[in-house]
C-alpha cells in the first residue's frame, strides 16, 4: 500500500508499520557524482603519482650519493626532506592554479629570475 501524495512507494511489515526503504539517487544526483568523479579524481590521481615520483627520485639520489655530496648526516638529511615534502605540499596547488592563470611560459620565467 503506498499513501497518496508520496513520490515512492513504502513497504510494509506484518505489524503494520512502515519498513524503510533505500532511496535511489535521482538523475540529477547521478550527474552531479559523475561530473565530481570526472574532475576531482584526475587531480587526485595525478597528485599522487607525481608524489610518488618524487619520493622514488629522492630515493634515488640517497643512494647515488646525495647526502656525501651535500655533507648531511644522520637527522639533517631527514629534516631536509621533511622541509621539502611540508613545501611541496602546501604551494602546488597555488602553483599550478596560477600557471593555469597566466601562461606557464610567464610563470617559468619569473620563477628563474635572478635578482
Amino acid at each position: 500500500m503506498a499513501r497518496q501524495g508520496s513520490k515512492q512507494s513504502e513497504s510494509y511489515d506484518e505489524k503494520g508499520e512502515v519498513m524503510p526503504t533505500r532511496e535511489t539517487p535521482n538523475m540529477d544526483e547521478r550527474r552531479l557524482l559523475f561530473k565530481i568523479d570526472v574532475h576531482v579524481l584526475p587531480i587526485i590521481t595525478l597528485t599522487y603519482i607525481l608524489a610518488f615520483i618524487d619520493r622514488v627520485n629522492i630515493g634515488n639520489a640517497i643512494l647515488f650519493g646525495l647526502p656525501n655530496d651535500l655533507h648531511l648526516r644522520g637527522w639533517e638529511l631527514n629534516s631536509a626532506l621533511a622541509i621539502f615534502f611540508v613545501s611541496y605540499v602546501v604551494f602546488e596547488v597555488p602553483a599550478n592554479l596560477l600557471m593555469k592563470k597566466t601562461k606557464p611560459h610567464v610563470f617559468r620565467m619569473h620563477s628563474l629570475e635572478k635578482n
